[in-house]
């Protein structure tokens, strides 16, 4: 597959032409244009080093043009200047319509030719042979740029299709279509994503796909008492260029098939197979990992009748079968887990889970709790992490977290988190102090690292046992304005 390509800059001119040209062609009436900006001033007081001093300071100031010249059609700029002392080495960056798109809509298709957008997601009922954040060439945000036409309402049939072009030469292809039958009781599908690397017509990575979904419980009535039972079913096979016919399986598929919607009485169900033969998956994937295992998966909630209680078991079991282990076994892995879901008065929630992890290496237990309550005036959070449990690496995390409106204009943010260890105890702590007193524009301050912290106990970054992590020294001050 050969499409001509733009460079970055040069299509990004052809869109700054394009939307120039057609609000200049629409009659003043009917054109509806919309200028806005929005401008952030950032600066960091670092303390890491004992002695606090002024670092990082940035500017960043964008500008936004949106036009609407006639109803089915819609123009986009974005203009954006940036100070920034630590960004390529440079005191300033100024770039010119750094993204734009250009939209056509009619009754039954839209298009859109875009510029460092990220336009690639699409909705794949289980196999994912395409991910989004795999095309869209990201260096600090979207760097690809191509065309994607969104279609639905022809003959019942809906789907999308897209093309990208990469800065390094490479481009890609996705395609999704479905179409239900009976009432939406059944739905078929189809995928298809082909990644060209720029070096040959077949040195390319493509994968093709089908799938089903069914409603049995409206399908056959005497299941009907069993919930909707949704079953959905996609296969797919690697049909990649020249590489793939050097390997030993030259068409390898992979399958995934689950159950959904099965309710007997006050339990819900879900279960799934699935079985990835190696070199299914490509680059256009995230999910490379998954190549060349089976493995099922079972879930059961009950929901505790007329009380807010919720009780769920699950199970996954994996098991490769072609990498062996140090003593000649296959790798596998299973991974057990009860949860207890509990709703109290007045806005507290609980949460209790134990998940029993085990694989050739051993096994590794884990236990969270987590207490959770929320009014008009406050949120909080807190939560207790026992990690590998009974193991050489055991250690013990907790997490609190807490949102306050202080007043109408004042909000405070802060989030806490130690690690007990047997040779050490770390922590980290985020707060934050954000003003919104002014119409279009708002103020923070900030103190410590928010990404230690994302997840609480949870984050994995911090919570581990060779992490030697602690509490970081940075005050930010932020102002943002947006007109």
């Amino acid at each position: 597959m050969q499409i001509v390509k733009f460079l970055p800059r040069q299509f990004s001119f052809v869109l700054v032409v394009c939307c120039a040209a057609v609000t200049a062609a629409a009659p003043g009436a009917l054109a509806v244009s919309f200028l806005e900006g929005y401008y952030e001033v950032q600066t960091e007081l670092n303390g890491q080093d004992r002695s606090w001093g002024l670092n990082n300071p940035r500017h960043y100031f964008e500008l936004r043009f949106r036009t609407t010249p006639w109803t089915e059609v819609e123009g986009f700029l974005k203009m954006s200047a940036e100070s920034n002392r630590w960004k390529d080495y440079k005191p300033y960056n100024l770039y010119f319509a750094n993204e734009g798109h250009i939209k056509l809509r009619t009754k039954n298709v839209e298009a859109v030719l875009f510029s460092q957008q990220n336009r690639f997601w699409f909705s794949e009922p289980l196999l994912e042979i395409v991910n989004a954040d795999r095309v869209k060439d990201d260096d600090y945000g979207p760097r690809a740029q191509g065309v994607r036409v969104d279609f639905w309402g022809l003959r019942d049939f809906s789907g999308v299709s897209y093309y990208s072009a990469k800065r390094n030469g490479d481009d890609a292809f996705a395609f999704r279509t479905r179409r239900p039958f009976l009432r939406d009781r059944v739905v078929l599908g189809a995928t298809m994503a082909n990644h060209n690397f720029g070096t040959g017509v077949r040195d390319y990575d493509r994968v093709v796909a089908a799938d089903v979904e069914l409603a049995l419980g409206e399908i056959f009535k005497p299941l009907a008492r069993f919930g909707r039972i949704t079953w959905v079913t996609e296969a797919g096979k690697n049909v990649s260029g020249a590489w793939l016919r050097a390997v030993r399986n030259p068409l390898p598929y992979g399958v995934k098939t689950e159950i959904r919607d099965l309710s007997i009485g006050d339990f819900y169900s879900v279960a799934s197979y699935q079985h990835y033969e190696t070199n299914f998956y490509t680059g256009l994937s995230s999910r490379e990992s998954d190549d060349d295992y089976r493995g099922y998966y079972v879930e059961t909630n009950y929901r505790v009748p007329t009380k807010a209680v919720n009780l769920k078991a699950s199970r996954y079991d994996y098991r490769a079968f072609r990498y062996a282990d140090s003593r000649g076994r296959l790798w596998q892995r299973t991974q057990n887990l009860a949860e207890l879901y509990v709703e109290f008065v007045r806005g507290f929630t609980a949460k209790a889970e134990y998940r029993h992890y085990r694989d050739n290496n051993g096994t590794y237990p884990n236990f969270f709790f987590e207490v959770a309550g929320e009014n008009r005036l406050a949120r909080i959070k807190t939560q207790l992490r026992v990690k590998d449990i009974d193991t050489a690496y055991q250690l013990e995390a907790y997490g609190f977290e807490m949102s306050m409106n202080l007043s109408d204009r004042w909000k405070f943010y802060s989030r806490v988190m130690n690690v007990n260890v047997p040779t050490q105890s770390r922590q980290t702590v985020f707060f934050q102090l954000r003003y919104t007193g002014w119409s279009g524009g708002e103020a923070f301050v900030e103190f410590g690292n928010p990404g230690h912290s994302d997840n609480l106990v949870n984050d994995d970054d911090f919570v581990q046992w060779s992490s030697n992590t602690d509490i970081e020294r940075y005050v930010k001050l932020f102002l943002k304005m947006y007109y």
